[in-house]
């Protein structure tokens, strides 16, 4: 029976972990190239639960396509669209349009 040396061990967990780094960059990077999304690949981009965009496309809340009947598929754009629907005006917009409140005198 072989003993392995932990050092060398430790190095092969090392290489391991970086190599699923790795792999990781690589899928993201593919990801990004993508204009057509599965329902895995909309929920990874996006950064939303598969569950939380099952109920909006159940509702029709947010584009989606449906290839006969079964697969749900989003496009890229209009994805981006949606995550970007919700814009909250910071307060240094509001400040610059809103009056200033008067002071006034009793």
């Amino acid at each position: 029976m072989q003993i392995c040396d932990p050092k060398q061990n430790n190095m092969y967990h090392k290489i391991e972990q970086q190599l699923d780094v790795i792999m990781n960059f690589i899928s993201q990077q593919q990801l990004l190239k993508k204009e057509i999304f599965t329902m895995n690949e909309a929920a990874t981009y996006s950064g939303l639960s598969k569950s939380y965009l099952y109920k909006k496309t159940a509702s029709r809340l947010i584009p989606f396509y449906k290839l006969e009947g079964k697969l749900i598929y989003f496009k890229k754009s209009e994805l981006d669209q949606y995550l970007l629907s919700k814009r909250v005006v910071p307060l240094t917009e509001l400040a610059a349009v809103l009056p200033l409140p008067r002071n006034r005198r009793k």
